[in-house]
């Protein structure tokens, strides 16, 4: 990833927006993620403020043993640990790993030095995970959790096109257009981001797997954001002999 870092995702364009909640939806593999803990970890290197990783489950959570593991090369003069749900740069706390399940139970929790909130994989695909009972709202209430009125947080939620049909849209009755690369709700401080890199599509076509999903409805998502479980099929213009 070092080699040729800038056909990656940078979440610079979309925070230039300046909207409180932000989504990308990316190429898959595109640096999404990579991209949420870089801006992280830089910002408590020049400002020292902290960040939070938030997933839907505790169980998500578990399965990551050392969060810093893919970025660490970027930072070799920077010691970067995850203790339990604690991730610490130079030995001083530098951020939080939290389930959305438990938000409801930290309302009273100060997080004064939390100026970013990562939260990844937030459009699910069909399988044991569902989506929770009034999630956007979840979200809110822990961003008023966190933020305290300083007006200084944002969130960045990261997914991949699986459905365009999500309760994050819906609820902000917002959707991505996918011949533009920002679509803005200014008065609901929304701004989604429907992002692809032309070079990192070319990377990823020149390998074996990308030429064998090339053709393929799966390579239609993995490499163009296609929305996955989404179609239009069922759609087609009214003939001429339909009275209705």
């Amino acid at each position: 990833m070092n080699n040729d870092i800038s056909i990656y995702y940078s979440p610079a364009p979309l925070l230039s927006q300046k909207c409180v909640f932000n989504y990308v939806i990316g190429n898959r593999g595109g640096g999404k993620s990579f991209s949420g803990k870089v801006l992280g970890i830089k910002r408590f290197l020049k400002k020292g403020k902290q960040f939070i990783y938030l997933r839907r489950y505790q169980s998500e959570l578990d399965e990551v043993l050392d969060y810093f593991a893919d970025v660490r090369f970027k930072f070799p003069n920077v010691k970067l640990e995850q203790k339990a749900d604690k991730l610490y740069i130079n030995d001083e706390l530098a951020g939080y790993m939290i389930a959305l399940t438990k938000t409801p139970y930290l309302k009273s929790n100060p997080y004064p030095l939390v100026t970013t909130i990562i939260f990844d994989e937030f459009i699910i695909d069909k399988g044991r995970l569902t989506y929770l009972k009034n999630e956007p709202q979840l979200l809110e209430e822990f961003y008023d959790t966190v933020d305290r009125s300083r007006d200084e947080t944002v969130v960045l939620c990261f997914g991949n096109a699986i459905s365009m049909v999500n309760p994050h849209f819906i609820y902000f009755q917002t959707y991505p257009k996918k011949d533009r690369r920002f679509t803005k709700n200014t008065e609901k401080s929304v701004c989604i981001e429907f992002y692809f890199n032309e070079g990192f599509i070319a990377k990823k076509k020149n390998t074996r797997f990308g030429r064998s999903i090339a053709t393929r409805e799966y390579g239609q998502y993995n490499l163009y954001n296609d929305f996955l479980r989404d179609t239009d099929k069922f759609l087609t213009n009214r003939p001429e002999s339909a009275n209705y």
